[in-house]
């Protein structure tokens, strides 16, 4: 294995604060969550994390968290979940960085650990540049079957409405007619007035519960102050909260993590009123994209038409570029994968006859 280029070195923080990583974070347009430490212990309390910089010349240009799970005998899983970051706010994109960034977490986890990596970039399917890349790095590749809807924020708000299909169109403008009054913040106040009405949907809908409240909860609750979720809230005067949305907007591409609609939302539109309100505040943000989260046309319709007339004009339908897996040898890879699809066997068997959140990401 070839090692990184001499002009690049690795740093590792261990067990470094939120603050810290968030600071490094913060120079990434394509930092996200799901490379926060708080996701990470929030999620997955039992796993450690490594933390990777990767700088050129002494200045950052990649990281990446990477989520350790032992396994007896086989010494264990790295995983990393939408990342690495390498497309820096104050430079162009350098496909050389991300190269050496994917070549250094081979190095690190499997020739130096032993580990086997599964990693999922946050890249869409188009890029066949980076695919060729990890394949040459030495990463078996496996094709994504996860389809997302991403709508291009970046332009005027009125053109943004405009572009909606006309009968979400309708819809919202019916909404903004019934003198809906929103609540927003990161506060946990907030978070419990939306536990009821993601509960109602959850017993109507008979749903498969990934999105767990109880994590995003505790995620929430460790985030530095500038990286916390948005809640919003939406209700007439006088009456309970009727539909709720959270929202992240780390980087420049805001995440639907949960929404959640009741009996009184459905009445006033209130979904539709919340999902403009998003559009609104992620621009305030900066964020340049907004990604729906998981669609899917035969399994769950209605939140497929609800995307994809949010998105209208300006969005498009994707999947990601696909999982990534590197092990010491072909056999340690076998073991590996197989233990890991007994373990999906068992999960698509406890799901057999359900559906997914909305918004919900695999």
């Amino acid at each position: 294995m070839r090692r990184i280029a001499s002009e690049y070195e690795l740093e590792a923080l261990i067990n470094p604060q939120e603050e810290e990583w968030g600071q490094i974070l913060s120079i990434f347009d394509d930092a996200n969550i799901y490379q926060m430490p708080s996701y990470g212990r929030g999620r997955w309390p039992k796993s450690e994390l490594r933390n990777l910089i990767l700088k050129k010349n002494g200045k950052p240009v990649a990281a990446v968290q990477v989520r350790l799970v032992a396994i007896p005998l086989l010494r264990g899983i790295a995983y990393v979940r939408w990342g690495p970051l390498w497309r820096r706010k104050d430079t162009n994109e350098d496909i050389e960085v991300f190269r050496q960034a994917v070549r250094a977490i081979r190095l690190e986890f499997v020739d130096k650990l032993g580990f086997a990596v599964h990693l999922i970039p946050r890249e869409t399917e188009n890029r066949e540049d980076l695919r060729q890349i990890l394949v040459e790095e030495g990463y078996q590749f496996t094709p994504s079957d996860y389809n997302t809807v991403l709508i291009d924020i970046s332009g005027p708000e009125e053109t943004i409405r405009a572009n909606l299909v006309a009968r979400w169109r309708t819809d919202l403008n019916r909404s903004q007619r019934n003198d809906l009054v929103l609540s927003m913040g990161g506060q946990m106040e907030l978070y419990d007035r939306f536990e009821p009405i993601y509960d109602e949907m959850f017993d109507r809908k008979k749903l498969v519960e990934f999105g767990d409240l109880a994590v995003y909860r505790r995620v929430q609750q460790s985030l530095p102050d500038a990286f916390k979720m948005n809640i919003m809230l939406c209700a007439q005067q006088g009456e309970p909260d009727g539909a709720g949305a959270i929202t992240s907007a780390i980087g420049d591409t805001g995440l639907a993590i949960l929404w959640a609609t009741n009996h009184f939302g459905r009445d006033t539109r209130g979904a539709y009123y919340i999902q403009w309100e998003t559009v609104r505040w992620l621009k305030q943000q900066g964020c340049h994209w907004y990604d729906l989260g998981g669609v899917n046309r035969d399994t769950n319709p209605g939140g497929y038409r609800f995307k994809c007339g949010l998105a209208g004009k300006n969005g498009l339908e994707t999947r990601f570029l696909g999982q990534f897996q590197a092990s010491p040898t072909r056999l340690h890879a076998n073991l590996v994968n197989a233990l890991l699809k007994g373990r999906n066997k068992l999960r698509e068997l406890r799901m057999s006859g359900k559906k997914y959140l909305p918004g919900n990401r695999q």
